[in-house]
């Protein structure tokens, strides 16, 4: 079976590159690609939080999370060696039980346009890494001195 992956542009058609074809309950709800460099990703997460984990990072002011998330998440990273990374997304969206979820691969020489863009930035990266540490440090009863 061939999705194009390793075609060469002349046998794909001009400009094509491979995309995603996303519906729910058979309502097309986009085309999702990045082109020829990069990841594109389509995912239904389905995650159940304790009460006890709710009520700790309540307190602990650490995050604000519904007992149960049911979501749909369409994105993708475009990246060459030329600029850094444009993040895309699509679709984040609450599905329920029931939902039917298709995703189709295909060649295709246009895309939608993604709803949020944005590019890496080492410096904002770096500030959320140092909340990482923070937030950990709090959920293991640690203490971070700061110079």
């Amino acid at each position: 079976m061939s999705l194009g992956v390793g075609k060469k542009e002349e046998e794909r058609g001009e400009s094509a590159m491979l995309g995603y074809n996303v519906y729910r309950n058979n309502e097309r709800l986009c085309v999702a690609g990045v082109g020829d460099f990069g990841v594109l990703t389509a995912c239904v997460t389905w995650v159940g939080y304790s009460p006890e984990r709710l009520v700790r990072w309540a307190a602990d002011r650490i995050s604000e999370r519904q007992p149960v998330e049911l979501a749909l998440h369409v994105g993708g990273l475009k990246s060459d060696d030329r600029e850094p990374g444009l993040h895309l997304r699509w679709i984040d969206a609450n599905v329920r039980v029931g939902d039917e979820i298709k995703i189709q691969v295909i060649d295709v020489a246009q895309v939608d346009a993604a709803t949020t863009e944005f590019h890496d930035d080492p410096e904002t990266d770096f500030e959320a890494k140092k909340n990482y540490v923070r937030q950990l440090a709090r959920e293991l009863g640690w203490e971070i001195r700061e110079s």
